[in-house]
């Protein structure tokens, strides 16, 4: 073969070559993009199926809480009601003044739990949270345990630029009584600090006390502890609890909010 011929095989072997490699690499790029699309359409599925399940949760619960609420105040609240006029006939009929001393003490009490019944009922199916600011839903919390002269509640207030929808509002504030519960009644607290900052994208709501604080390692599933956690995450929140024994406890939850038009 002469040495013209040689060169041009070579040239044209060369090319062929080079053809295949390009159509390979071509190939190897295609894949790896449509596997991206791939995996990228499969992640937003997988987490549009998770937000409607987190939603189906939601629904289920907050539906849950109001039948309790209207079990409470429709069925065991007539039967109290009712126990409440029967000891109070009672009270005053003719019997010795010890025993009308008894039923009187006895009236009071099932009056108390009457009341605090009402309330809890009350508070489970309020739908007015529906049309109050955050703000003003966490200030009254904190005005409840003021008014109880037992621990100081300092709330900071901020402007709220972004909508909150009922069921954020109603978990944020079942965290922040569960919070104020566990101060009160493990911490010994003088002082609770509740504070809303509001981000680019996102709600920051930061909960301290002054307390004695807890071992993190051995007293960290309460039942009390568990629920903020639980309410978190089906909020898709970032939660965080920091204690020590002698410091007190912080806790922090991040919510990702939509900003109002």
């Amino acid at each position: 073969m002469e040495e013209s011929q040689l060169i041009i095989f070579f040239f044209f072997a060369s090319f062929v070559c080079l053809i295949l490699i390009s159509g390979i690499v071509i190939f190897i790029i295609q894949y790896r993009k449509r596997k991206l699309e791939y995996n990228t359409d499969k992640a937003l599925l997988n987490k549009t199926h998770q937000e409607e399940l987190l939603k189906t949760q939601i629904d289920i619960q907050m539906q849950t809480l109001k039948d309790i609420g209207r079990e409470i105040h429709d069925n065991v609240g007539q039967k109290l009601t009712l126990a409440s006029i029967y000891t109070s006939q009672l009270a005053h009929a003719n019997f010795h003044p010890d025993i009308q001393t008894q039923l009187h003490s006895i009236g009071e009490i099932i009056n108390d739990s009457l009341t605090e019944l009402r309330s809890l009922s009350k508070s489970i199916t309020n739908e007015a949270i529906d049309s109050a600011e955050l703000f003003t839903i966490l200030k009254n919390e904190c005005a409840k345990v003021n008014a109880l002269q037992i621990c100081q509640v300092n709330f900071i207030e901020t402007e709220e630029p972004f909508v909150v929808s009922a069921v954020q509002k109603n978990f944020i504030q079942r965290i922040l009584q569960e919070f104020i519960h566990n101060s009160l009644k493990h911490a010994s607290c003088k002082t609770i600090n509740v504070e809303m900052n509001y981000h680019a994208s996102n709600l920051q709501i930061q909960l301290s006390d002054d307390g004695i604080g807890f071992d993190m390692q051995q007293n960290s599933e309460g039942i009390g502890l568990n629920n903020m956690k639980s309410r978190a995450d089906l909020l898709n929140a970032d939660y965080s609890m920091i204690s020590e024994l002698g410091k007190g406890t912080y806790c922090k939850i991040t919510l990702p909010l939509n900003k109002a038009a």
